[in-house]
């Protein structure tokens, strides 16, 4: 989560030690000296806008596959809470405007590509930088396909950040327990990856973060189908290992 604003001194600082440790990284360990691919998992910017976006690319992504020797097209991004513009939700119509309460409310805007459209107008700018320098990705359902060391591996893009923001009838404004990935975009991610050797999957929010009903959708596929899931948002670097009848994660 980098959350790219305007110019911050502190940020440059913790951007040259970040780049440096890669750079170096060998000496960490040697395991470390050949990377094949990054991934980015969300909150580029800090309010979703074309400058932070720019700016993050020139100062940190483009930089960051320099410093790895990684090719650009190996660098995965998806969207964050903090990547939607939300000076855009006044032209939202006004069933996106509120939290969703169910998967009927939500299914039409996720399936219908001119409604899908209008859902996702927020990452307006995200888009535009995905087409200036990660043509091949997208603000909704990516997934690309490589090979490395002798496998092939296959990473599929979700975004996760498309109810953020929402008012309920309350006046309340929270995203905990009230996002979506739905059904259409998690099967459009990641059937061109199903057969890989290396299955990742990568959204910004951890699961607890979904509605009930997209979450006990949506989780049980995601683990069956992934060897590796890759989220941030929480702000806790964390690794473990799940191991269920939905699979071994």
């Amino acid at each position: 989560d980098w959350h790219q604003g305007g110019p911050d001194w502190d940020r440059s600082v913790v951007l040259e030690k970040l780049l440096d440790c890669i750079e170096r990284r060998a000496e960490i360990a040697a395991e470390l000296a050949a990377l094949d691919f990054i991934v980015f998992s969300g909150d580029l910017a800090f309010s979703g806008t074309k400058q932070q976006f720019e700016t993050a690319w020139s100062e940190l992504l483009e930089p960051l596959c320099s410093r790895a020797n990684v090719p650009v097209k190996r660098l995965f991004i998806v969207p964050g809470n903090h990547d939607l513009e939300r000076s855009r939700f006044d032209m939202l119509p006004a069933a996106l405007a509120q939290g969703v309460k169910s998967r009927a409310d939500i299914l039409p805007w996720l399936v219908e590509p001119d409604r899908r459209q209008r859902l996702l107008d927020p990452f307006s700018a995200y888009s535009d930088l995905l087409n200036k320098h990660l043509p091949h990705q997208a603000a909704w359902a990516c997934s690309s396909l490589f090979e490395a060391g002798g496998l092939t591996v296959g990473v599929a893009g979700l975004n996760s950040s498309s109810m953020c923001g929402r008012q309920y009838p309350d006046g309340s404004m929270r995203d905990y327990g009230g996002l979506v990935v739905g059904e259409p975009q998690l099967s459009a991610a990641s059937k061109p990856i199903e057969k890989a050797d290396v299955r990742i999957f990568a959204f910004h929010h951890p699961f607890d973060w979904l509605a009930e009903f997209d979450r006990n959708d949506v989780k049980r596929q995601v683990l069956t189908a992934a060897h590796f899931v890759l989220c941030g948002h929480v702000h806790q670097p964390e690794i473990r290992a799940e191991n269920g009848t939905d699979g071994e994660v």
